[in-house]
Formats: C-alpha cells, sequence, structure tokens
C-alpha cells in the first residue's frame, strides 16, 4: 500500500495541476505517462485496446469535480507510470472514463481525491478524503470505489504476495473485512459492485461501515482518513483486527450511532434514495391479538393467530416465532394446526430483525410475545 502511494505521487500531483488549470473537466480524460516502467512475471489478463470504465465513487458521494485517476498496475501491483484522469460528472460520486491505449495488464488502482457528502452531518465534508480500489478492467467495467473498498486494498495485496489468486484474494479479504465490523451476509456482492444509493443488503453494509467510520471521527477527533487507514493497516497482515484500542472505538461509535440520522440525511439529498425502510426509524411495537396469552388449544384444532402494529404498511413484513417450533407464520392473520404439544412462548416481530441488529438502528419496533399451551 506505502508503494502504490508512493510510487503514484508525482503522478497524482501532475494530474491535480491539469486539472487546476483547467485541462480536464467533468468527464473528460487525461492521460499522464511515465516510461520508468516495473517488470514483472505473473499473469495479467488480456487488456482491450480500447476500456471504458464507470462507477461511482462513495465515501458519502463524492462531489462534482472530484479527481478520480485509473492507475495501470504491473503483475506486482506497483503503478507502470501509466494513468489516467478525469472527474466525478455529478453529486451522486459517478464517473465515466475511456481509456483508447493498449495497456500491458488489465489490473489497475482506481482512486478518487475529493469533497463528499457527509452523510452524519448531512452537509458537504469540511477535509477532502482520497480512498481507492484494486480491479481487472476485463472483469469488471463498472468500478465503485468506497470506503470498504479502501479497507480492504491493504490486504488484497498482502493475500495476493502470500500467494493468493486476485479473485480468491479480494474475496477473503473481503470477509474479512465484514467480519471486523460483526456484519454477517450470507451472499455479500464485492466491495467493488457496493452502492449506498441502491437496494440490497449489500449496500445496506456499506452504508453502516461508511457512516460508523464517520462516528469514530467524530468521536476520537481523528480524520476521516486516519479512521480508514488505522484499521486498514491492523488487518493488513492477518486479516483480523488486533489493536484493542482500535476495537474498542468501533465498539464505543456502534453505541454513539444512531443510523437513522444518516439515513434521514441521504434521503434528504437524494430523493430517489428508495430503498431503506422507514419503519425501521420509527417507535411503534406489534401487537399478538389472539390467540390469547395463557390459552389452552388442542393439537389437532387448528389455531387462528392475528397481529397488528402502529403502522398497516408494514404488517407484511410480520412473523410469528415459537421457543419450541422457531418460525412457523408471516403476515397479520392465518391458522395453524400442527405445533408441537408442550409450553409455547410465541412472539410476534419483523421480518429481518436479525440482520438489522448490527445496522446500529438504536429504537427499534417492539415485539410482543404471548403464552400459550397446547395439548
Amino acid at each position: 500500500m506505502k508503494m502504490l502511494i508512493q510510487n503514484r505521487k508525482r503522478v497524482l500531483l501532475a494530474a491535480l495541476l491539469l486539472v487546476q488549470i483547467g485541462l480536464i473537466g467533468c468527464g473528460s480524460n487525461t492521460v499522464v505517462r511515465n516510461n520508468d516502467v516495473a517488470g514483472g512475471g505473473t499473469e495479467v489478463g488480456n487488456p482491450e485496446k480500447t476500456i471504458s470504465l464507470a462507477g461511482s465513487a462513495q465515501k458519502g458521494p463524492f462531489l462534482e469535480g472530484s479527481v478520480v485517476t485509473v492507475y495501470e498496475l504491473d503483475e506486482f501491483f506497483n503503478p507502470t507510470g501509466l494513468s489516467f484522469t478525469t472527474a466525478t460528472i455529478n453529486n451522486m460520486g459517478e464517473y465515466t472514463i475511456q481509456i483508447d491505449t493498449d495497456l500491458e495488464s488489465s489490473f489497475v488502482e482506481v482512486h478518487v481525491s475529493g469533497y463528499y457528502f457527509d452523510e452524519l452531518t448531512g452537509a458537504t465534508s469540511i477535509d477532502p478524503i482520497e480512498i481507492s480500489v484494486i480491479a481487472k478492467t476485463d472483469t469488471n467495467p463498472e468500478i465503485n470505489i468506497n470506503t470498504l473498498t479502501s479497507i480492504a486494498l491493504p490486504r488484497v495485496l498482502t493475500l495476493i504476495g502470500e500467494g493468493y489468486d486476485f479473485n480468491d484474494a479480494k474475496e477473503q479479504a473481503n470477509m474479512e473485512v465484514l467480519d471486523v465490523f460483526e456484519i454477517d451476509i450470507e451472499e455479500a456482492e464485492s466491495f467493488e459492485d457496493m452502492n449506498i444509493l441502491e437496494e440490497g443488503e449489500s449496500n445496506l453494509a456499506l452504508v453502516s461501515v461508511s457512516s460508523l467510520v464517520l462516528q469514530i471521527a467524530e468521536d476520537t477527533g481523528d480524520s476521516v482518513s486516519t479512521v480508514i487507514e488505522e484499521i486498514a493497516n491492523d488487518i493488513e497482515d492477518n486479516g483480523v483486527l488486533d489493536d484493542a484500542a482500535l476495537e474498542g472505538q468501533i465498539d464505543d461509535a456502534s453505541g454513539d450511532l444512531e443510523m437513522c440520522n444518516p439515513v434521514s440525511n441521504l434521503e434528504g439529498r437524494f430523493a430517489f434514495f428508495p430503498w431503506f425502510p422507514e419503519f425501521f426509524c420509527e417507535n411503534g411495537r406489534f401487537t399478538i391479538d389472539s390467540p390469547i396469552s395463557g390459552s389452552l388449544h388442542s393439537s389437532e384444532e387448528p389455531i387462528l393467530f392475528t397481529g397488528s402494529s402502529d403502522d398497516l404498511g408494514i404488517e407484511s413484513k410480520m412473523v410469528w416465532y415459537s421457543n419450541l417450533n422457531g418460525e412457523f407464520g408471516h403476515g397479520p392473520s392465518f391458522e395453524k394446526s400442527d405445533l408441537s404439544p408442550g409450553f409455547h412462548m410465541i412472539t410476534l416481530t419483523y421480518e429481518g430483525s436479525d440482520f438489522y441488529n448490527w445496522f446500529h438502528i438504536n429504537e427499534p419496533w417492539e415485539s410482543d410475545t404471548i403464552m400459550i399451551i397446547i395439548f
């Protein structure tokens, strides 16, 4: 990681100078060449002569005009000296770039530098930030840059150095980063495919980590860049967070973070931010209307289960559990006749409640529980 940063400083300074004097604008491309290219001998793929890349740059979304630079990497993942510079085309952090040069390798580092929308404060960030991702242009023309890609990057390079295939290294590093934040998703997307303005559990994880990093910075007084770098450097060697103080900062920030605030700020900024279930940011409860707590029922007769909520719009999310039979029903009303004999603690809650536990929702909807006896 340090080698990448050191080797590209001259190129980045040149690119920034070009931005300042107006030689690049939103959507335009600038090529910077350096003939001092490192060599190597591993598989580098089959790059096309013309490559079109696109994606989104998000800490929160980067502002229009933020500098996006694509660095070609050799088989040792060092910059070859060839880079291409463009800028984000809107305040959602989107960028596009067309590379018309015959690349030696399909490996690239995509780097963004600029100011971003701070979802915790609901305003433009006070300081600029730089984040990156490593990707292959021949397998993924859409490359997003975000908090998770930047945290995982040093670990990816370490795993590759240990002999991992590029794709396997990214998959392993991604799992380890999610474990650091105690996020458990069965089929998580690759970090470079995540987008905080799109629907899905993986994107929800990105919103959570992105906001948590901001909360850590606020709690400690460190810059956001410092927080990201400290986490990335700590897990670089073994994929585990070893620094007890840093682990404590994450735990403290998890308790301080009221996730509904950044979600509300994102909704206020992007009117089309459609996917976050609003009821998770409201106070309310579910109520079991039948059967009556303490009632007795024959195992041979159907039992009517009905429930209600403070918001009729979320009744489709109702899920019913028994301590003896586990999950046994969905929705506000149904009949059930095959529950096991015995004392049942029946709970009515919302579908996905286990998943949202890690999402730092401090005031979730209140479940309801009753006891019934089946003989």
